[in-house]
């Protein structure tokens, strides 16, 4: 699947991810971390949806995310926008029940964790990842590797997840 990570550390705000992507057992390189205008997100999904959420961040310059409530609007206005502007049905682009999702904005410099099939959510303070990867980072970061240690510690533990890692940074 994905490792993805954040850390907000001395008003910064660092997305560090894995290129993996498996695809019928063939490993592959795929983004999983992406910045628009006003949002930077990861999302460690096995459907794909992230050019379709970026494209509709992208038109959602207005959006602001405050509060968890927001987050939960977010993916609300993000199965309208599938269903009545690209006229698809919501299940076609689904997030699945494993797939997780770690958005910034840029603006607030909150960061959310979010599992947009169960709803789950809950600000980030300092640090989180996600993904097939994320144990071992989590593992690696509490132990006193830094963040891109830590990722890549968890690549060479986990099968789903390799270098070269991709890297975002918001001031």
């Amino acid at each position: 699947m994905s490792i993805i990570a954040v850390e907000k550390k001395n008003n910064k705000i660092t997305f560090i991810a894995d290129t993996q992507m498996t695809y019928c057992d063939e490993p592959m390189r795929s983004e999983k971390i992406f910045e628009t205008s006003n949002f930077v997100f990861g999302l460690a999904t096995n459907n794909k949806p992230d050019l379709v959420f970026k494209n509709f961040l992208e038109m959602s310059k207005d959006l602001k995310l405050n509060s968890v409530t927001d987050v939960y609007n977010l993916i609300i206005a993000f199965n309208d926008y599938k269903l009545n502007d690209m006229h698809e049905n919501p299940e076609s682009l689904k997030f699945g029940s494993d797939d997780q999702l770690l958005i910034a904005d840029k603006n607030t410099h909150k960061v959310f964790y979010i599992n947009p099939q169960s709803m789950t959510c809950y600000e980030i303070d300092t640090f989180g990842a996600i993904g097939s990867g994320a144990n071992y980072t989590i593992g690696a970061y509490d132990a006193g590797a830094s963040l891109e240690d830590s990722v890549k510690i968890a690549c060479k533990r986990n099968i789903y997840c390799s270098e070269p890692l991709s890297t975002i940074k918001i001031s």
